[in-house]
């Protein structure tokens, strides 16, 4: 194989990646709490989304990419819109998030947890409901 592009800009390690198929990007998670957005053509940062605390544990895309979803140490689910970077929904709940998954269709999501639980959820905010 050949390499194509090395994406730098974090400088802690790298916890997740995930494609957004939607909008053609990248989108990369680290143990700072931070995730980049980036274009697949260029391979240029177009974002860069801070909310959590604590590392992040994963990250999915929701929806064909129009969303993603991140987990963290800090015992929070956060819902991000990757067209404007904004933070859609939020919940925290009361331990360490150690793993995601979610449906495609972003109907429900599976947390698993430091203290042994796996918690299933459906996350709400503001101007999207996922259900």
């Amino acid at each position: 194989g050949t390499q194509l592009a090395v994406l730098e800009g974090h400088s802690v390690p790298l916890t997740g990646i995930t494609v957004t198929p939607l909008y053609q990007g990248i989108a990369t998670a680290d143990a700072k709490g931070c995730i980049r957005l980036w274009e697949t053509q260029t391979y240029r940062c177009y974002g860069m989304l801070e909310a959590h605390t604590q590392s992040i544990t994963a990250i999915r895309q929701v929806m064909g990419g129009r969303y993603i979803a991140t987990s963290s140490l800090d015992g929070a689910l956060r819902l991000w819109d990757t067209s404007t970077g904004d933070e859609r929904a939020s919940l925290l709940v009361r331990s360490k998030i150690t793993s995601l998954d979610c449906a495609e269709d972003g109907s429900s999501f599976l947390v698993g947890c430091a203290n042994g639980d796996v918690l299933v959820l459906k996350l709400m905010g503001r101007d999207v409901t996922l259900s």
